[in-house]
């Protein structure tokens, strides 16, 4: 699973208790307690890491991108 910083871009990927879970930015202790939820909480990891590993799947694939790309190219062309 994932926990990331919710700062930039980051929570547009990554979505607090659905796919990670987000701290605050510059806050060490709320990072701290976001990692041991994970330890305490062994189903919670696994569902979140299951759902990032969906969404990546759906994102990035790689013929995805590569359809998404070319349907921009097309766009841009025309």
């Amino acid at each position: 699973p994932i926990i990331a910083s919710r700062t930039g871009g980051i929570p547009e990927q990554i979505q607090n208790k659905r796919n990670g879970l987000l701290f605050r930015k510059g806050d060490s202790n709320d990072l701290a307690e976001n990692i041991m939820k994970l330890i305490d909480n062994h189903s919670l990891a696994e569902r979140l890491g299951k759902q990032a590993w969906t969404d990546c799947k759906k994102r990035y694939d790689p013929e995805i991108i590569a359809r998404k790309t070319l349907d921009f190219y097309k766009k841009v062309i025309d």
